[in-house]
């Protein structure tokens, strides 16, 4: 089962910690989406282009609360990663990486989503906007106020 985690230091700089994995942090770091995959209880992978952050030891990402990325990886906290396009499409040559994922506590999520904002400025801007008043409108549909860790096997 996934447990909850709390890690400081965001960002390329503040990384904190010496990859075994350069070049895939290179690769992902310079990605603007990432296919998340994780499994389903029958085994089934479910992929989602997501925004990626580098995040303490690894990468996070927001996602609702109540989303079934955060029921998934409850379950079965194993997951692949690869760079991949806006639509979440894969090209047949790109590098699948494994790794373990965590759901964030509530001030580490923040954390992150205050790293994407500053990556994707405009669209993280509006993203968050976004979320804000879907969270007036319908709080069961909040956007990005949850984030998940995740962190890549050499």
């Amino acid at each position: 089962m996934a447990q909850l985690g709390s890690a400081p230091g965001l960002g390329p700089g503040g990384r904190g910690f010496e990859s075994p994995l350069p070049d895939v942090i290179n690769e992902i770091d310079s990605a603007k989406y990432i296919a998340f995959s994780s499994l389903k209880s029958n085994g089934t992978p479910v992929s989602t282009a997501v925004w990626v952050v580098p995040f303490a030891d690894g990468y996070g990402f927001t996602t609702g609360a109540s989303s079934f990325k955060i029921k998934r990886i409850t379950k079965n906290p194993n997951i692949t990663v690869c760079v991949c396009d806006r639509s979440g499409a894969v090209k047949p040559n790109a590098t699948i990486y494994h790794g373990t994922s965590c759901v964030l506590d509530e001030i580490s999520s923040e954390q992150v989503a205050r790293a994407i904002r500053s990556k994707y400025f405009v669209l993280g801007r509006l993203l968050h906007i976004f979320g804000a008043v879907a969270g007036v409108l319908r709080p069961s549909k909040r956007v990005g106020n949850t984030a998940i860790k995740f962190v890549l096997q050499n």
